[in-house]
C-alpha cells in the first residue's frame, strides 16, 4: 500500500541556479503537505523550505525499502562437454600481435599493455558533507519505529558538514518531547549528538507501543 498514489501541484519561478515553488501541494498516498520550497544552486546543494503535513507513516515506507524480496538466483546453466568446451575457448582466442620488425633484420620486442592504475581517483564530498539546508516541517500526526508522534515541529538545518533536527513534539503519549539531535562530519570521524526531555509521559502506554507488553502504569518525566 506503499508507492501507490503521487501528485504534485505547484506555482514555480525559475532563474539561473534558483527554483521556487510557490502554494505546494504534494500528495502522497494517504499524506498530504503543502507549503513554500526553494532550490538555491546546485553546487553544492542548497534548499529552503517551509512545509506542513497531516498525517505521516514512516513506518510504511521503511517496511518497504526494507522488505524486498531476495531476487530469484539465476538458473545455472548445464555443464558442458570439458573437451568440446576447451576446443571452443581456445579457437576463439585473439592471437598475439606479431613482432614489429624493423630495419636490419632485428625484431622489436613487443610492448606490454600499461597496467591501469589501481589507486582510487578523487572522489566527490559526499552529498551529506556539503548539503545547506534550512527548513520547517509541521506534522499532524507522525509513526516511526511503532511510536506516535502527534504535532510534530521539526526544525532542520545542514551547513558545513553540521546537521541539526530540533524537534517539539507537543502530543507524546500524554505528554511532551523536545530536544534535538546532531550529525557532526566536519571532523576525522562523524561525531553523533542527543538531546531529549519529556514531560509527563504516560509511562504504560509508551513501553506498551515499544514492546508490545501493557503492564505498567503512571506519568514519568525524563531526560536523555
Amino acid at each position: 500500500t506503499a508507492f501507490t498514489r503521487a501528485a504534485m501541484h505547484a506555482d514555480w519561478d525559475l532563474e539561473p541556479e534558483r527554483v521556487e515553488l510557490h502554494d505546494l501541494v504534494i500528495s502522497l498516498d494517504q499524506t498530504r503537505i503543502e507549503g513554500q520550497a526553494k532550490m538555491l544552486r546546485t553546487s553544492p546543494q542548497g534548499f529552503r523550505f517551509n512545509l506542513t503535513a497531516d498525517a505521516l507513516d514512516l513506518d510504511r515506507y521503511l517496511a518497504v525499502t526494507s522488505g524486498r524480496p531476495t531476487p530469484t538466483p539465476r538458473a545455472t546453466p548445464p555443464a558442458a562437454n570439458t573437451e568440446s568446451t576447451a576446443r571452443q575457448a581456445s579457437s576463439t582466442l585473439t592471437p598475439p600481435a606479431p613482432p614489429h620488425e624493423i630495419p636490419g633484420g632485428e625484431t622489436a620486442p613487443t610492448e606490454a599493455t600499461p597496467a591501469p592504475d589501481a589507486r582510487p581517483g578523487p572522489s566527490s564530498p559526499p552529498l551529506l558533507s556539503t548539503l545547506d539546508e534550512d527548513g520547517r516541517l509541521r506534522i499532524g500526526e507522525l509513526r516511526l519505529a511503532g511510536l506516535v508522534f502527534g504535532d510534530a515541529d521539526l526544525t532542520i538545518k545542514a551547513k558545513d558538514g553540521a546537521i541539526s533536527v530540533e524537534n517539539q513534539i507537543q502530543r507524546f503519549y500524554q505528554g511532551r518531547l523536545t530536544g534535538r539531535a546532531g550529525l557532526d562530519l566536519r571532523g576525522a570521524e562523524p561525531v553523533i549528538s542527543l538531546s531529549q526531555q519529556g514531560v509527563g509521559i504516560e509511562a504504560g502506554a509508551l513501553i506498551a507501543a515499544l514492546t508490545g507488553e501493557d503492564r505498567f502504569s503512571g506519568r514519568s518525566d525524563f531526560t536523555a
